[in-house]
């Protein structure tokens, strides 16, 4: 799994725009690009990690983004936890439907309304500030499993991917989450050959709550 465990900027202050709900795809983009340059040596105790860390690195948004923030940070950590305890066979039931990776129209494929695309665009903001601040390694499956809890309970359409490479003989693995056209984690999914796929939808009660 790749270990995208990474500090971002010291002091986090979105715009209005960049909080969870109304932040934009450019938001979130900068924050991947500021934890993909930095990157915690496997093994290695960081001063940037941590609950402290994740809240003064928030300081000056508001007391809901960072509740929100909190929230994700603790359900990383339960991630990791059923990552850590349970087989896949048990959390494949978890993930949704599993669909053929060259299936038509899926979860992930649908074009989402402007307030559901801004509320997943949030959710990826929400997850990779948070994953940068875990001292537990938060990588793409932990990081995976968080943002479709995430997406879940937003009721907003989403897959889950799962793909592999081979990097100098050595078999890598990969999860990514897709809503719509926003890439939700797992920047580099490209580098990946898809090998299983799993799709959630709302029921026809209604999308994105």
């Amino acid at each position: 799994m790749l270990l995208p465990s990474r500090t971002p900027p010291r002091s986090w202050r979105p715009s209005a725009s960049a909080r969870l709900g109304t932040s934009t795809s450019a938001s979130a983009s900068t924050f991947r690009s500021v934890a993909e340059q930095r990157q915690r040596p496997h093994g290695r105790r960081s001063n940037n990690v941590g609950l402290g860390s994740l809240l003064r690195t928030s300081r000056g948004v508001g007391v809901g983004t960072r509740v929100r923030l909190v929230a994700t940070w603790l359900m990383l950590g339960g991630a990791r936890l059923v990552v850590a305890v349970l087989p896949f066979r048990f959390i494949r039931a978890l993930l949704g439907e599993r669909r053929a990776s060259t299936s038509g129209a899926v979860a992930g494929e649908i074009s989402l309304a402007g307030h559901c695309h801004a509320r997943a665009t949030g959710i990826a903001t929400l997850v990779t500030v948070a994953a940068a601040h875990c001292p537990w390694r938060a990588d793409c499956y932990p990081q995976a499993l968080t943002a479709r809890t995430m997406l879940t309970m937003s009721r907003i359409p989403h897959s889950v991917s799962f793909g592999l490479r081979r990097d100098n003989g050595r078999l890598c693995a990969h999860a990514w989450v897709r809503a719509g056209d926003v890439l939700v984690t797992g920047a580099t999914e490209d580098a990946y050959t898809e090998v299983a796929r799993f799709v959630w939808s709302p029921r026809a009660s209604g999308r994105c709550a």
